[in-house]
């Protein structure tokens, strides 16, 4: 059955009704048993970021962030690498869009913003739309102890961070001691 897409991006709530051939709806108990679906529509630059909600780190020593990265947009990021097909043509390189994470400080009383250490990692090149890549992310914890933020974005060649065009970051919640702690996962 053809549904009009909304144009916005966002969640939406498909509900189906079934009806008679005369146009009469079915009785309600029977229209529970049709589930209403949930339908993400997203726009041609969009993400999906599955990393963990909290870790724990060492003042000063690295830690360790597993992070998923989905592309749900309607566009590859970056381009794989053109090998020549014409008598000596030059290779075009590969163009990556990159996993960045920054630190920031979110401790009461501090001076909240990033902290100068980040940490980033080359996804494969030309993700296409609905392809993942899991990457590890080598941090090292800032030297205060307190509570902190990492905000992990993506850097797509020629179009830039998708933080930046409206694609909300993954956050992870660390908590530094001043002694030594497990790294997260």
């Amino acid at each position: 059955m053809p549904v009009k897409i909304p144009t916005a991006a966002g969640l939406y709530r498909l509900v189906a009704t079934i009806h008679e051939a005369d146009g009469a709806a079915y009785d309600a108990a029977s229209q529970a048993l049709v589930p209403a679906l949930i339908v993400r529509v997203t726009g041609r630059l969009t993400a999906r970021y599955d990393a963990p909600a909290a870790v724990t780190a060492a003042a000063g020593k690295q830690v360790q962030v597993r992070v998923k990265v989905t592309n749900l947009g309607a566009a590859a990021w970056g381009s794989p690498a053109m090998l020549p097909t014409l008598d000596g043509a030059e290779l075009v390189p590969a163009r990556r869009a990159t996993l960045v994470a920054r630190w920031v400080n979110i401790a009461a009383g501090s001076a909240a913003g990033p902290i100068a250490t980040e940490s980033t990692s080359l996804l494969p090149p030309g993700l296409a739309p609905r392809e993942s890549s899991t990457m590890v992310l080598d941090l090292t914890a800032p030297a205060v102890p307190g509570e902190y933020l990492v905000l992990i974005d993506v850097v797509v060649p020629g179009t830039g961070s998708l933080a930046v065009a409206g694609v909300p970051p993954a956050l992870v919640r660390v908590t530094v001691s001043g002694a030594s702690s497990p790294t997260g996962p």
